[in-house]
């Protein structure tokens, strides 16, 4: 019975890899007093083990609190995305929300089972398909790792990537790419007996997975249909929490407490932003890490703005708990 079940389950995968084209979507409608909210989102080949969700919600700029209704987010769009066979790893999210302040509340990443819907990631190898197709039947419930950007009151963090609507307009923030950091780690080499001769070793390639960025308004070409932007201005939101830091998604499995984000430093292979053409200007890039600020003593905190809380924060010098203790002294 478990192999006529295994059997069936493979057939059904192997059927489900062939799909049928997917139409293109049709020319943004805004809703009459809506804005629209669209992004650029891109994983690369190297990350396709995940599947990632994001999370928009509108917030109140006068206390940063992210706005709920009946325990829910009151104005929000989510957008599910992992890599594709055929089409790769290139999405445009699109939704439709009232005017207001919002912000990427978080970015989940979820074990994927398979490579965009029905279909198996077998990177060109037919026994990749078989294990790829085990895995999807073994797997129930992926592990999934969550990058937050409220703290524990709904209260947006001072890092967290954060954008305007407006009604009848588009407001386009950019393009989100998840891609790797690689590196390669050395473990012994034990034989079929489990024993180690205390001089072979085996190399691995391990990953740790980043949340990067760029800002050019060149990328809007190829939505001009899609957005529709004959009808509908372009209200440049680029993301500038992003000009000097990628944030980690997931760190390499020896690391226990990996950091929020790290500095863009040369070398790395990820975009710079690119400054719009509108009023709004972005940071300029730093190129190489920054320096970290002297931390002072808990209580000296305490006598810290808000702003100056904030800006050591963003250069890692307190930590998150560090900056909610301090609030939480001064409420």
């Amino acid at each position: 019975m478990k192999s006529k079940a295994l059997f069936a389950g493979l057939c059904w995968l192997l059927c489900g890899c062939v799909t049928t084209p997917d139409k293109p979507e049709p020319p943004l409608h805004l809703s009459s007093g809506m804005g629209a909210f669209a992004m650029d989102l891109t994983i690369d080949s190297e990350a396709i083990k995940n599947r990632y969700i994001y999370t928009v919600a509108q917030y109140d700029p006068s206390t940063r609190s992210v706005l709920m209704q009946n325990g829910d987010l009151q104005s929000a769009a989510h957008f599910s995305h992992n890599f594709h066979i055929r089409e790769g790893g290139d999405e445009l999210w699109v939704a439709q929300l009232p005017p207001g302040h919002y912000a990427i509340t978080e970015i989940e990443a979820k074990l994927s089972a398979g490579a965009g819907g029905s279909e198996v990631a077998y990177a060109g190898n037919p026994l990749g398909l078989l294990v790829g197709g085990l895995a999807f039947l073994a797997i129930a419930e992926g592990s999934t790792d969550i990058l937050s950007f409220r703290d524990e009151y709904g209260r947006l963090l001072p890092d967290a990537p954060v954008f305007r609507v407006e009604a009848g307009k588009v407001s386009y923030a950019g393009h989100l790419t998840v891609d790797v950091d690689p590196r390669k780690s050395t473990y012994p080499e034990y034989d079929n007996e489990g024993q180690w001769d205390g001089r072979s070793t085996i190399t691995k390639i391990e990953n740790r997975y980043m949340a990067d960025y760029r800002y050019d308004t060149a990328d809007l070409a190829k939505h001009q249909n899609r957005l529709n932007l004959a009808a509908y201005p372009v209200l440049q939101q680029p993301l500038s929490v992003f000009a000097d830091r990628r944030f980690v998604l997931e760190d390499y499995p020896d690391v226990d407490q990996p950091p929020r984000s790290l500095p863009r430093a040369a070398g790395t292979r990820l975009a710079i932003i690119q400054t719009p053409a509108a009023p709004q200007t972005i940071p300029a890039v730093r190129t190489s890490a920054p320096v970290k600020p002297v931390v002072p003593p808990d209580a000296s905190l305490r006598s810290k703005t808000r702003a100056e809380l904030q800006q050591l924060f963003l250069n890692g010098a307190i930590s998150a708990a560090q900056y909610e203790a301090v609030r939480k002294a001064a409420n």
